[in-house]
């Protein structure tokens, strides 16, 4: 299974960052059985743009062959575009970005909720430095 999460990168790791949308980066982790692998980090030109400039990060993860997407947060339009291409949704239950390790484990081990629809916890706001 190929799944996308929105990351950060910084001097502490790699972490599930919060809005799939703003997030500078997206990995791409191929996960079989209880192990993972990041296959590759693409970053994503459009985190800075406006609310529905940003969805256009899916046209190109969708060209990778994902299967998932692993998030926090997920808008409308990105939420829709996904699932009517196949795409299932996970969500992590928290408010915060987590290492990425973290919210792998909580996906391999089942600890995640199926998105049926999207989820946006915070309005429009600034990201955390992880430094």
């Amino acid at each position: 299974m190929l799944i996308a999460a929105p990351v950060l990168q910084s001097s502490r790791g790699l972490f599930l960052n919060t809005h799939f949308g703003r997030s500078p980066q997206i990995a791409l982790i191929e996960i079989e059985g209880k192990s993972y692998r990041i296959k590759q980090i693409i970053d994503n030109p459009y985190w800075r743009g406006r609310r529905g400039e940003r969805v256009k990060i899916v046209e190109t993860i969708l060209t990778h062959g994902i299967n998932a997407v692993l998030a926090i947060e997920l808008g409308s339009g990105a939420f829709y575009k996904l699932t009517r291409s196949g795409v299932k949704i996970y969500y992590i239950d928290t408010r915060q970005p987590m290492p990425l390790e973290e919210a792998l484990k909580k996906f391999i081990n089942g600890e995640v909720i199926e998105g049926k629809e999207p989820r946006e916890l915070h309005e429009e706001h600034e990201e955390e430095e992880y430094s």
